[in-house]
């Protein structure tokens, strides 16, 4: 999905306004510092599109890994009947042939057309106005990422082929992108090296161990080291994987790269269950001490009381 950054930059405002179509009345978003995402002073055009003449094309124009080969899930399976206003304004990209194909609404395009509805809301994209294929794709993502659908590595593929040499947050800054999780977790695995980041779209980690391995060490080594050891270990949730890797960025990496044979505390491997013990603990004893404190807490508070 890579693309010119400057326009890049321009599908970006775009979402933005779309976002802003659908919820008109909404809180003001948040960008990746926590600031409120400006209006741009721009406005779009969104026209009437006969459901008929709206082709598909997934393997073009859908960024979402977890869907079918025609690019929808069953969210909307159950769903019975038409509504304009929950439906949206749906991305359309029209080609040089004047072939329109869905960008952006897969799932509602598909419901569209199952009840027979005549006509869509959409902002159509055009190639003849300069807008490919893949910027279409492009701000299908941007749309629906901002929406917290898709996965942490959609949002990741996305922003590391676009990045252009800038920071991850940066980017997001750039792009009028909101703090959600689905973002917050792209960025975390856009700063992976590309070796560490397949483990994780191959599935070899889970995402969110990625995404701490990503925003705790920033050298490809040191991030190889760190895979090596969440291997091992496999946390079995958030706070085990921020744990890890305090615990490995703490012991340094110096001894893991010298031997296989030794973990990053000087020991002898000849069992992986001493590290994922200290993390559970260290984990179990943190819980322990959140439910003491807000214990006490609550007997201060109610001192005079009992």
């Amino acid at each position: 999905m890579k693309t010119d950054y400057e326009k890049f930059k321009i599908l970006g405002t775009i979402s933005l306004l779309l976002r802003q179509l659908e919820e008109p009345s909404a809180k003001p978003a948040l960008d990746m510092f926590g600031e409120p995402i400006a209006s741009p002073n721009k406005t779009l055009d969104v026209t009437r599109v006969d459901v008929k003449d709206i082709k598909v094309d997934p393997k073009a124009y859908q960024f979402r890994s977890e869907v079918g080969h025609d690019g929808t899930d069953k969210r909307l399976n159950e769903v019975k009947a038409w509504d304009d206003l929950r439906a949206g304004v749906m991305v359309v990209h029209e080609r040089h042939d004047g072939q329109q194909f869905i960008a952006d609404g897969h799932h509602r395009i598909a419901l569209a057309k199952k009840l027979g509805v005549d006509g869509v809301n959409a902002f159509v994209l055009k190639e003849s106005e300069g807008h490919t294929v893949e910027d279409a794709k492009s701000l299908a993502a941007l749309v629906n990422l901002a929406n917290n659908n898709g996965t942490g590595v959609d949002a990741a593929k996305l922003f590391r082929s676009n990045a252009n040499g800038k920071h991850p947050e940066q980017l997001m800054a750039d792009l009028n992108l909101p703090k959600n999780q689905a973002i917050k977790t792209g960025v975390a695995l856009a700063k992976l090296s590309d070796d560490v980041f397949g483990s994780v779209v191959n599935g070899v980690i889970e995402e969110r161990d990625g995404a701490v391995i990503g925003d705790t060490f920033s050298s490809p080594e040191e991030q190889q080291a760190a895979l090596k050891q969440f291997m091992r270990v496999r946390p079995a949730n958030q706070e085990e994987s921020q744990v890890l890797a305090q615990q490995i960025k703490l012991a340094g990496f110096s001894k893991a790269q010298a031997s296989d044979n030794f973990d990053l505390f000087g020991s002898e491997l000849d069992t992986d269950s001493l590290l994922a013990e200290r993390t559970r603990l260290i984990v179990a004893l943190g819980r322990s001490y959140k439910k003491d404190k807000v214990l006490f807490e609550t007997l201060g508070i109610n001192a005079g009381k009992i």
